[in-house]
């Protein structure tokens, strides 16, 4: 067996620095990965932004655990974030500022890099004007980060030529949020998939794309004493539609259709919220007007492909529901209607009453760890704070 292993392994698990010996924070782990001290961070890859501890050993990263203490992933890691300390001995890896001389890059120190940069932007700007140059940031940097770089780009270069790329990827959710509530601030977290009695995935594969949420959805037993109803809305048959009650399949961009002919049954039905509707909406009349000309039943049934019996039952699970979680992701951001079925989403949930209580509200699923960091703090339309 001993060989095996070491076959398997490429190590040889008799000599002493695989062994294990304790850690005093995680226990029981290889010698050769035991680390001099652990470092807090958190992941980069996708939008749950899990907790981590990374092993320093020799001043280089060796081993990654999951932090027992995060709010989201409660030590938890995937197995891209158990390989994060990967990343910093990958190989090209860029370790240093490069400039670019006789057409090679080639390495600098970090004040000719500064010295460099400044000197491009100002020969720029005074050729050209300010609005000449323009920054694209990322969804991986720190609050702080995203609130300096603003300051930097609007008030240091002059230019209001500033945007993320998470608000380009995330543009329809932006939109839709301001369009329905006029801001953009999501109004939930991943704490409420725990206390959901439905919840409802639209175009979202987060058993590939954010696994972790999956422990959420499976702590919601335990919290509210009964299994949530999970609905998968997909085209495709993903690895998230094997863990659904209900999964409907769609005709691609059909999405809008599907959420407005729910709406159209539940005003049919009566199962609106009419107490929250009087107390917490406006246009009210107008939306239900166009909603009961436009997407009747039947025509909505030849437009998603799903029997009108399923659509009927689709809608009374949801608005039965005591709370009703909605959420969504890529599949719905990045369509050419995007805008447009996130503003279905949120009125579905608003005609419902499913919004401003725990574990009830419609939920964008961010594809970065820090995606909101941009948008929180300003970009190009925006100013701290989601102000306009």
């Amino acid at each position: 067996m001993i060989a095996k292993l070491k076959d398997f392994l490429g190590v040889d698990i008799k000599i002493d620095k695989y062994k294990k010996r304790d850690d005093a924070k995680f226990g029981k782990i290889s010698n050769f990965k035991t680390p001099d001290e652990w470092v807090r961070s958190t992941c980069g890859y996708c939008g749950v932004g899990c907790g981590l501890y990374i092993g320093v050993k020799d001043g280089r990263p060796v081993y990654t655990k999951g932090d027992p203490a995060h709010p989201v992933s409660l030590g938890t890691l995937c197995p891209k974030g158990l390989t994060e300390h990967e990343m910093v001995d990958s190989n090209g890896r860029v370790t240093t500022p490069m400039i670019r001389k006789d057409g090679e890059l080639k390495p600098v120190e970090w004040d000719e890099a500064f010295k460099f940069t400044s000197d491009k932007f100002k020969e720029i700007q005074s050729k050209y004007g300010k609005k000449a140059v323009a920054c694209l940031s990322t969804g991986q940097f720190l609050t702080e980060d995203f609130y300096t770089l603003g300051k930097f780009v609007q008030l240091g270069l002059e230019t209001n030529n500033y945007d993320g790329n998470t608000t380009l990827c995330m543009a329809s959710a932006v939109m839709g949020y301001k369009q329905t509530f006029g801001s953009d601030g999501p109004p939930a977290s991943y704490e409420d998939f725990s206390h959901a009695d439905v919840i409802m995935l639209i175009g979202a594969n987060i058993a590939d794309n954010h696994p972790i949420l999956k422990l959420h959805i499976a702590k919601n037993k335990k919290i509210t004493g009964k299994k949530p109803t999970i609905i998968v809305v997909d085209p495709r048959h993903s690895k998230t539609a094997n863990m659904a009650d209900i999964f409907v399949p769609i005709a691609p961009r059909s999405d809008l259709a599907l959420l407005n002919g729910l709406c159209y049954i539940i005003f049919e039905q009566g199962w609106e919220d009419e107490k929250f509707i009087k107390e917490r909406t406006s246009g009210y009349r107008e939306f239900k007007s166009h909603i009961m000309k436009n997407y009747p039943p039947q025509e909505v049934a030849n437009i998603t492909g799903i029997d009108v019996k399923e659509l009927y039952n689709l809608a009374k699970v949801y608005a039965t529901a005591d709370k009703a979680m909605s959420a969504w992701t890529m599949g719905v951001n990045q369509s050419s209607i995007g805008t447009d079925t996130v503003s279905a989403i949120c009125n579905l949930a608003l005609i419902t009453g499913n919004l401003g209580k725990e574990g009830a509200s419609p939920f964008s699923i961010t594809g970065q760890c820090n995606a909101m960091g941009t948008r929180e703090f300003g970009f190009t339309s925006s100013i701290p704070g989601y102000r306009n």
